[in-house]
């Protein structure tokens, strides 16, 4: 009887400390990036432009838009480092150029509409040269070291040589008719899936 309790003791303890590492496990350590910092808002854009509107692109809206012929520099200031910029355009942009002290990057060449750019190194000030016609830009954020949050899309180039090609009518048919295959073939068996629209969707807001 004795020995019984002792076990039962033994096996209580266990438990307890399983669960205590369990626990312990599952709490964020000290190495996991925290988020990135939102400073669009204590970020300070400056533009020479005409009709430049730094409003409209740091009021979180794809309605309220700027266009723009380039070439155009706009840039930006803040008191903390500048680790990285999202750029929503409204078409698929012209090439352009992030600059800042220690390097100068080449951005557009995919025609993405959401673009997430970073400097080699953490910068206080950043410049955007813009070029092309009738260029529009809905919004700008500027983020600091860290994570990005999951509304942020970052885009990447497409496949030169795909496993699987889904050809979908328009934009959100690849998850209404497709939604099981992509998780299955591109996220379970890591093949290269490409998803090609059979439409577009620019400018329509």
């Amino acid at each position: 009887m004795k020995a019984q309790k002792c076990l039962s003791a033994l096996l209580c303890t266990l438990v307890i400390a399983f669960l205590t590492i369990g626990q312990a496990a599952a709490v964020p350590g000290t190495s996991q990036m925290e988020e990135a910092k939102d400073l669009t808002s204590k970020t300070e854009f400056v533009s020479s432009a005409s009709g430049f509107s730094a409003a409209k692109i740091k009021d979180g809206s794809v309605y309220t838009r700027w266009k723009f012929s380039g070439p155009v520099e706009v840039t930006l200031s803040s008191a903390e480092e500048i680790c990285g910029i999202y750029i929503i355009w409204n078409t698929p942009p012209a090439a352009w150029r992030l600059v800042s002290d220690s390097s100068s990057k080449q951005y557009g060449a995919y025609g993405f509409l959401h673009e997430y750019a970073r400097p080699d190194t953490p910068s206080q000030t950043l410049t955007l040269q813009l070029d092309g016609e009738d260029q529009v830009i809905c919004d700008i954020y500027v983020f600091s070291e860290g994570s990005l949050p999951d509304w942020v899309e970052v885009w990447n180039p497409p496949y030169d040589n795909a496993d699987m090609l889904l050809i979908p009518t328009h934009a959100d048919d690849e998850h209404l008719f497709f939604g099981g295959t992509m998780p299955y073939y591109a996220g379970e068996l890591k093949r290269k899936v490409q998803v090609a629209y059979l439409t577009n969707h620019w400018g329509e807001w």
